[in-house]
């Protein structure tokens, strides 16, 4: 492709379909178990309970129906392709984790609105302050947001091979293609039964729903005559006290606790605990990782197809080596499959954005020359169109 113009769907759909020819999905090895499901550019509704028997029928699926978003389950069925899920009969499903940076006390978000009357401005409103319209609202993530997402599946991947004793080589993670993090645990038989109640109880752990001071030692108990001290958390305990020792290590406090909370320091009188008692809940909160629980406790989940595309931006949903965590950086460089430039022209004026690095911005109406893959999310997001691609 060298210069062409067509009209922006058109264009977009030719982009995904190109990316699709190419493309090396990932798939599980028990995908003939899985239920498949696409959207369609165009359409507001998803094509579902689609199986396929050979990795070769789902290129040819994708070939004739090039998909905006495509995903899989993460339950195994007996007969995936039915559309009565009873008859599907369910088999188990993977543990599935969402990390949203939306979700993320601290982030922020680009709010947009636009009016169908030509109207529009910055902020969070259902209702043109100018002619009463209802507006199509815009969210743009901060590139900050997603290394707190980041920060969150570290922790997350912490928790469960540490507390939970999963094994690290089932545990696969993602960038969605959007604004957080997917982490995918794959189950034996046994453990992949679990039903969304057992589920609930490992949602509840993360989040720390129901965790009291006393069963972690962290006040001052007591019971009749007798006076159980409160304990300060030490890396080399188990469970929530060391999450919370790791979170103190993350915090301002002084060489006497950290050197105590490492285990250089042998347990003392109870007045180390005073150094810290008026932070616990603040070092509690610290601990958690804020997960989206519908996702976890949904064990007929449908999951993005790692190496799709999210037709939210045009990004590829990314594994990232789980050994290479705290070294990821997202970019639009690494994120984005689409090279060359773009003239694109935007419906709102923007200052000052920054998406995956790029540091923009826009006039209303002007014709801005873009690289492809930041032109493709902005028109992915509603920002404006794109006239035409050079490569």
């Amino acid at each position: 492709m060298s210069h062409r113009e067509l009209s922006n769907n058109k264009l977009i759909i030719e982009l995904f379909r190109e990316y699709y020819h190419k493309a090396h999905l990932k798939l599980p090895e028990d995908f003939v178990l899985r239920e498949f499901a696409i959207q369609p550019f165009n359409s507001s509704t998803y094509i579902r309970h689609l199986s396929f028997q050979k990795i070769d029928d789902l290129a040819s699926f994708i070939e004739k129906n090039t998909p905006k978003h495509l995903y899989y389950s993460s339950a195994r069925y007996e007969n995936p392709g039915l559309k009565d899920m009873e008859s599907k009969k369910w088999l188990g499903a993977d543990l599935v984790f969402d990390i949203d940076a939306d979700h993320i006390p601290g982030c922020t978000e680009v709010k947009i609105w636009l009016c169908p009357n030509g109207h529009n401005g910055t902020g969070d409103t259902s209702t043109c302050p100018v002619c009463g319209a209802k507006t199509k609202k815009i969210s743009i993530i901060d590139d900050e947001c997603l290394v707190k997402g980041l920060d969150q599946l570290l922790r997350l991947a912490d928790i469960l091979i540490e507390d939970f004793g999963f094994n690290k080589n089932d545990i696969n993670v993602y960038f969605s293609g959007h604004r957080g993090f997917h982490l995918h645990v794959h189950l034996d038989d046994k453990l992949a039964r679990m039903g969304s109640e057992e589920r609930r109880e490992i949602v509840d752990y993360v989040l720390g729903i129901g965790l009291k001071m006393e069963s972690l030692k962290l006040v001052n108990e007591i019971r009749g005559r007798s006076r159980r001290l409160a304990l300060i958390p030490r890396i080399n305990d188990y469970g929530w006290r060391r999450r919370i020792s790791k979170s103190l290590l993350e915090i301002n406090i002084d060489d006497m606790l950290k050197n105590y909370i490492i285990g250089e320091v042998k347990p003392s009188s109870s007045t180390i605990m005073n150094k810290i008692e008026n932070i616990v809940p603040e070092v509690i909160e610290l601990s958690k990782v804020f997960i989206d629980e519908k996702v976890t406790i949904d064990t007929k989940r449908l999951v993005r197809i790692p190496f799709s595309l999210n037709g939210k931006t045009g990004l590829i949903v990314k594994e990232i080596d789980i050994n290479k965590l705290s070294i990821f950086s997202p970019s639009l460089e690494s994120l984005s499959p689409f090279r060359g430039i773009a003239k694109f022209t935007p419906d709102i004026s923007l200052k000052n954005i920054k998406i995956l690095g790029r540091k923009i911005s826009l006039e209303k109406h002007k014709t801005h020359t873009l690289e492809l893959g930041l032109a493709v999310y902005l028109e992915l997001k509603g920002i404006g169109k794109i006239i035409r691609i050079q490569r």
